[in-house]
């Protein structure tokens, strides 16, 4: 690991990706406290409360219904005067999902209360485009990680048995590779309910096969290898072999793949939402505010801002990528 190391922050453009990556990560998952409109922390004469954690109906605050309490709203304000109230608020008011009421047409264009502007219900862009961020790099790691462990696991078996086997499953993989991805994935979303858990399971089941090719490659050259047979010879059984002997030795091709199965998923969901067939209408989308600026052409600031942070993720996390196969297979390295 500390040669591993030592190899990737050589690679300077792909360490310096890494850290730009991990603070907009931060940035991003951090999201709920910085960007909301809901405060922090409410200190007042009846008691403590963290909005943020838990939710609160009108009823806590003042006489209402059995809602959640609007903290921007004036009765909020009014409720703080009379209970000696004092408030934690985020650096940034502005949550993706509140439909902001104003007499300016909307979508609007930027301006001091709005960085980036609002989009054509009145949301805040910014706020929208930090928690899609987040959503498609939580979707891209996810069906990296499931992806990956899949490739792994059908590469392995592969490579390990051979004969009829692999003749038989290699077929099988190739037929399942000719699938059309985003067709499939299109079809099944119209059948099912999307969710992310669901996308990212179903993106995940066609997103293995560049691991499965690498590890079935490395299990077929290490299965002849004297380290290996001797392991047989001493009755090391089938799944002793594979996870302790060829596995750590076999997975580095694999795993230098995972980023780019990271810009495989954020490419594919920003493709569904798009098109309208992603996650569940509302849910803040890159994908989805550009098809907002698809439908209205005269506000560039839709299209501009989403376009740059995706294109900025995606060269990221290509960087990093780069950096991490040349760290573990420095003979490729240019």
């Amino acid at each position: 690991m500390n040669t591993f190391w030592h190899r990737f922050k050589t690679h300077k453009k792909g360490f310096w990706a890494l850290c730009v990556l991990i603070v907009v990560m931060g940035g991003t998952f951090s999201a709920n406290f910085w960007a909301n409109d809901k405060p922090l922390l409410i200190l007042c004469d009846r008691g403590v409360f963290f909005p943020v954690f838990r939710y609160y109906p009108e009823t806590c605050f003042m006489k209402g219904e059995d809602l959640e309490m609007d903290y921007l709203a004036p009765e909020f304000s009014a409720f703080l005067k009379q209970n000696h109230g004092r408030v934690l608020w985020p650096l940034y008011r502005h949550s993706p999902y509140r439909i902001l009421e104003s007499h300016k047409p909307v979508p609007s264009a930027p301006c001091e209360l709005h960085p980036l502007g609002t989009d054509e219900q009145g949301r805040d862009v910014l706020a929208r485009l930090v928690y899609g961020t987040r959503t498609c790099l939580m979707f891209g790691l996810w069906v990296a990680i499931l992806g990956t462990l899949l490739g792994l696991m059908i590469g392995a078996l592969q490579g390990y048995w051979g004969g009829r086997f692999d003749l038989y499953t290699q077929r099988l993989v190739e037929i399942w590779a000719g699938l059309p991805v985003l067709f499939m994935l299109m079809i099944i979303a119209s059948f099912l309910t999307p969710s992310l858990e669901m996308l990212t399971l179903v993106m995940a089941l066609f997103n293995w096969r560049s691991v499965s090719a690498a590890t079935r490659a490395e299990f077929l050259k290490a299965r002849g290898l004297p380290y290996v047979l001797s392991a047989k010879v001493l009755g090391a059984t089938d799944f002793r072999t594979i996870w302790r002997h060829i596995l750590p030795n076999a997975t580095v091709t694999g795993i230098s793949q995972f980023p780019f199965l990271v810009n495989a998923g954020i490419a594919s969901l920003t493709s569904l939402d798009f098109l309208g067939v992603g996650l569940k209408v509302g849910t803040p989308s890159i994908g989805e505010l550009l098809q907002q600026a698809k439908s209205n052409l005269y506000a560039p600031w839709l299209g501009l801002y989403p376009l740059c942070t995706l294109a900025t993720i995606l060269i990221l996390v290509t960087l990093v990528g780069e950096g991490v196969r040349d760290a573990l297979d420095p003979g490729r390295s240019s």
